[in-house]
């Protein structure tokens, strides 16, 4: 297959691309998706920090891709064994596939809507909404690339809508969680100007804990 009808597949119909290559060696296609996903997300991080100078711009390249290919290995065994739960049993293999071609997705649709972020970090002197905005067009591509986990057991269509539906809140969950987190402790997303850029920050706390002080009104710097 090539690149461009891999693209196409990915964003058109990523079902025939699952069906055509489900059973078949997964490395036939890994490295492409892996390439992929690597490079859309390093685009995706240099956008991001750019504004803020070619170092962070850097550093935000090197660590996107790894916010991207991390939860893959902790979540599609999760999803994988959610659906086994629920009745709707998957192979590893298949399960693998559907992950890679979810996150590839993501990262397609993210890089997508990066020239709306750019253009409000560049443009506009508001960190905070240039931030929510930065939420907002990700959580859109991870709503739409996320959705192809719908594919993970082959009959998964024809089973009942409490099971569809279990999985679905499953994949928003395990893959926002571990997305948030990982996010969290690596940094590479929009920084405000007056920091200094860091390759690695060590984290204070977890995610989840931030966004209670912060509910709390404890607001902590970025």
């Amino acid at each position: 297959m090539r690149a461009a009808d891999l693209l196409l597949a990915l964003v058109r119909d990523p079902r025939s691309l699952v069906e055509a290559h489900d059973g078949a060696d997964l490395a036939e296609q890994a490295p492409r998706l892996l390439g992929l996903i690597t490079l859309s997300a390093a685009a995706l991080g240099f956008s991001f920090g750019q504004h803020h100078g070619l170092v962070q711009a850097c550093f935000s390249a090197l660590k996107m891709p790894l916010v991207f290919l991390l939860p893959p290995l902790f979540g599609v065994p999760a999803l994988a064994a959610l659906c086994d739960a629920l009745g709707a049993p998957t192979r590893p293999s298949r399960a693998a596939l559907v992950g890679l071609v979810a996150v590839a997705r993501v990262a397609l649709f993210a890089l997508a809507f990066a020239p709306v972020t750019w253009t409000f970090a560049t443009a506009a002197d508001d960190y905070p909404f240039t931030a929510l905005t930065a939420a907002g067009t990700l959580s859109v591509a991870g709503m739409l690339g996320l959705g192809s986990f719908q594919l993970l057991a082959p009959r998964l269509s024809q089973a009942a809508w409490t099971t569809r539906f279990g999985i679905f809140l499953g994949t928003v969950a395990i893959w926002g969680a571990l997305t948030a987190q990982g996010g969290w402790m690596l940094r590479p997303f929009i920084l405000k100007p007056e920091l200094t850029p860091e390759l690695f920050e060590p984290p204070r706390s977890d995610i989840f804990t931030e966004l209670g002080d912060r509910l709390d009104g404890r607001a902590r710097v970025y």
